[in-house]
């Protein structure tokens, strides 16, 4: 038995044997697989010699062909999966557009709302083809309606307020009491639809069969507000614009709750993504994650560009003595501001809720999100979190009016101010007048009367695009458009944390 396991037996261990018989078996397939296409290549020759080319351009067209099915064949063998989409596979499940965006607001500067411009569009419009949306709805009244605000009936409470100061005031001797001139100045009463009545209108129109996968809502108030507003007492207009600020917010956590609600046509398909009830466990927390980091409720405010810096101020009727216009402009300065940090404010407050419940009665939101393919997942993590932007597109502007100043003046500064070239995409050699000065907006209302016969007279000036004005209360398209651009970066990387370039970062 000793012998049979003895070193002589068994002999030195080879270790490269196997590789040796490898490569004396690839030698011999090599060989052989010569052999056999030296043999078809003499076949195919004679073949071709008798059949003539059409025979030989058909043997070829089935050589390609059997390559080419097989190289296309998944196999363990090359290791390669099917590189052809469908053919072995389920259909893809029907889902509504990537991304919708709904616009509520007021006219403004930027053009939310289409006046007479020719072929132009609004920046809500950049917004939606910057971020490739599927759809868009706007409830932004048209001009032609009367200005918009935020609450119809805020305004008039304050207009009433006032009226009877001004009436149990003794204006002998306090004249700066008197405030009856805004009802006819400032009257606040058109057919254009405040925030609620959008919001409504909204809720009334008719619903896509599949619901988007994520939304965007915007709000774009405060233009004519400040308007009227700086025509009152500051301490008044100030109390108002901080009552506006948190209506904005209070109709903003309303669509949040009715966004969860299936039913709606503010649902966005928050959970879409099934989790397979077979899979494991770590898989089914791994997929609920993935979920979670998609489902935002996404609110973008622009900054709000003070009114007086427009072209249309200019039109502005004069107050009664003793008040004045450059009260006015004051009183509309120091509003535009407040009005911007109360946006601030108040976003940041909303969106410090995160992904917590709405308060208050939650029986009318009819909502099939509790199925049994999400018991998997956190409660926190089932609700779409509150994300808000406020997009500083004015502070863009204001560059570009300081940037003429100082090319007007000859003056410059450390950064570069007041040096650009008139190449430069936001230069704009007019930035005082607007291009035309007739509109829809101002024939529907008291103004003009004072204002240059020459300038009201011209239809439209020989230079459009030199200024950055094109009516009185609007900016010119390419404006327009880059604060659509702007709008859009943010939204990247604020809203859904996308990385942007250097030279194209939101603010």
């Amino acid at each position: 038995m000793d012998a049979l396991f003895s070193k002589k037996t068994l002999g030195p261990v080879d270790h490269h044997q196997p590789q040796k018989r490898r490569l004396r078996f690839a030698a011999g397939l090599g060989s052989t697989l010569y052999k056999g296409v030296a043999g078809l290549s003499s076949v195919v020759v004679r073949r071709a010699r008798r059949g003539g080319l059409s025979l030989l351009l058909k043997i070829l067209a089935t050589v390609v062909s059997v390559i080419i099915l097989i190289r296309l064949i998944p196999s363990p063998l090359n290791g390669r999966k099917s590189p052809v989409p469908g053919w072995f596979k389920k259909k893809p499940v029907a889902r509504g557009d990537d991304l919708r965006i709904v616009v509520f607001g007021s006219q403004d500067v930027a053009a939310s709302s289409l006046d007479s411009r020719p072929g132009g569009s609004t920046w809500t419009h950049t917004l939606c083809k910057e971020l490739k949306c599927g759809t868009r709805h706007s409830f932004i009244p048209e001009y032609d309606r009367g200005i918009g605000l935020t609450s119809n009936k805020r305004y008039a409470t304050e207009l009433k307020t006032l009226q009877n100061f001004s009436k149990e005031a003794n204006l002998t001797d306090n004249p700066a009491a008197d405030y009856s001139f805004l009802s006819e100045q400032y009257p606040g009463a058109t057919d254009a639809h405040d925030l609620e009545e959008q919001v409504q209108d909204y809720f009334n129109t008719a619903g896509p069969k599949l619901p988007p996968r994520e939304t965007v809502y915007v709000f774009t108030f405060g233009t004519w507000d400040i308007w009227n507003l700086a025509a009152m007492p500051l301490e008044r207009g100030e109390a108002v614009v901080d009552d506006l600020a948190r209506l904005i917010f209070n109709q903003t956590e309303y669509l949040y709750k009715k966004s969860l609600d299936t039913q709606t046509i503010a649902h966005s398909g928050y959970w879409g993504a099934s989790i397979d009830p077979k899979a494991g466990r770590r898989d089914k927390d791994r997929a609920a994650k993935e979920a979670a980091k998609h489902r935002r409720f996404n609110v973008v405010i622009p900054e709000l560009l003070d009114i007086s810096m427009t072209p249309g101020w200019q039109f502005r009727p004069q107050p009664q003595y003793p008040h004045s216009l450059a009260e006015h402009m004051r009183n509309s300065a120091l509003l535009t501001m407040r009005w911007n940090e109360q946006m601030r404010s108040e976003m940041k407050k909303w969106t410090m809720k995160g992904s917590a419940l709405p308060e208050g009665d939650m029986s009318d939101v009819h909502s099939d999100w509790a199925s049994k393919q999400y018991q998997y997942q956190d409660q926190a993590d089932l609700y779409p979190r509150r994300m808000g932007y406020f997009a500083e597109t004015s502070s863009r502007m204001i560059e570009v009016l300081a940037e003429e100043d100082m090319q007007r003046t000859g003056e410059s500064d450390r950064t570069g101010r007041g040096k650009l070239p008139a190449q430069e995409k936001l230069r704009f050699g007019n930035t005082k007048l607007s291009c035309r000065a007739k509109s829809s907006l101002l024939s529907k209302l008291y103004w003009g009367k004072d204002a240059d016969d020459k300038y009201m007279k011209m239809e439209r000036c020989p230079r459009p695009d030199n200024h950055l004005f094109y009516e009185p209360f609007t900016y010119n398209q390419r404006a327009v458009d880059e604060i659509g651009k702007i709008a859009a970066k943010g939204v990247k990387k604020h809203l859904f944390g996308m990385k942007v370039d250097d030279d194209e970062k939101g603010k």
